[in-house]
Formats: structure tokens, sequence, C-alpha cells
């Protein structure tokens, strides 16, 4: 996505995607499996990945030398492709 739009720096933003989920992708699950058991499964999701969005942006502010703006479109853009298509292997039965 940033090569594409000719934005910050394309190795910047590939470590910055491995990096930021690392750092955030163990804490999401297991957030939205214990909260999950106390709240909506949905709104569950969606705040967690509202955490995780400004989280991540701040990791691709910082090593993609992107704006704030395009560092949050980023972080929203990967997570929610990676969201959907997680939820797409549990309705399948494979995740």
């Amino acid at each position: 996505m940033v090569a594409v739009a000719g934005l910050g720096r394309p190795a910047g933003a590939a470590l910055a995607a491995v990096v930021a989920t690392l750092l955030t992708h163990g804490f999401a699950w297991r957030g939205i499996l214990l909260a999950s058991e106390s709240f909506d499964w949905a709104t569950t999701v969606v705040a967690t990945e509202v955490l995780v969005v400004l989280v991540e942006a701040v990791v691709y502010r910082s090593l993609a030398d992107l704006s704030v703006g395009g560092s949050k479109a980023t972080s929203c853009v990967a997570n929610a492709a990676s969201t959907l298509f997680g939820i797409g292997l549990w309705r399948l039965g494979i995740g």
C-alpha cells in the first residue's frame, strides 16, 4: 500500500507491519477472548481493533516515515484486511 501510494519508505512499512503485529497480535486475541466473555463479541472486536490501529499507527509513523494520517490509514487498512480474513477463515471452520 505504501509503495503503491508512493508514500513514506516501503521497506520501513514492511518492517513496521512485522513489528506492529508482534507487538499487538497476541494482546489483541487474548483481550478479545477474555472481554467477549463479558461483552458482545462484535463490540469487543471493534474496540480492540481501534486500540490496535492506534498503537500500530505509532509504529508505522516511526518506521515508515508516514504522516500521522497516513500511518493511521495504513494501519486501519492492514488491520481491516487481517480481521476480515480471520473472520472469513473462522466462518469457513478453518480458523
